[in-house]
């Protein structure tokens, strides 16, 4: 499983790469400047370093559930996905794929909103009594993923994946 992960908690910002646990890439900087000018060229060269892209992360929702900052630097890219029409998609990808590639990019476009959508919906709705417990009795990232996490978002996956299925079946 490939993660992006960003730290932004501080005037310093630091993002790595993982892949199967192991770090591929790590970047730090401390520049006193707000993380709306630093982090994404900062995220840019390190995944442009690792050789990875944005599209590889698996991690996107889960990540965007708990840094603010990364929900609102998605925003933008996920806004234009659901706004711009899909024939206008189409024709601008027949220039540059080809008619196999076509379709799955396609159903791609048209299903990662609405997962996205969905799955941070449902990150968002997790019980903050029981994380205020996880991280009182310092419970790994992994468990809490597994054992609160998981539950939370299961049927607002279940009812993203759905609509995903009827509107990639029609390409």
């Amino acid at each position: 499983m490939k993660i992006l992960a960003l730290e932004t908690s501080a005037k310093s910002v630091s993002a790595a790469v993982t892949d199967g646990g192991v770090v591929r890439a790590y970047t730090y900087q401390n520049t006193g400047l707000t993380h709306s000018r630093t982090l994404m060229p900062l995220v840019d060269a390190m995944l442009r370093e690792s050789e990875q892209s944005l599209a590889d992360m698996d991690l996107l929702a889960v990540a965007a559930g708990r840094l603010r900052v990364l929900e609102l630097l998605l925003w933008p890219y996920v806004t234009a996905i659901k706004s711009v029409p899909v024939a206008s998609f189409i024709i601008i990808c027949l220039i540059w794929m080809s008619t196999r590639q076509l379709a799955v990019f396609i159903s791609f476009l048209m299903v990662f909103p609405v997962i996205y959508s969905n799955t941070l919906q449902g990150i968002k709705s997790a019980d903050g009594a029981l994380l205020e417990m996880a991280r009182v009795y310092r419970v790994p990232f992994s468990r809490r993923l597994g054992y609160i996490y998981a539950p939370q978002v299961k049927p607002f996956l279940l009812s993203g994946c759905s609509v995903a299925l009827g509107m990639s079946w029609l390409f």
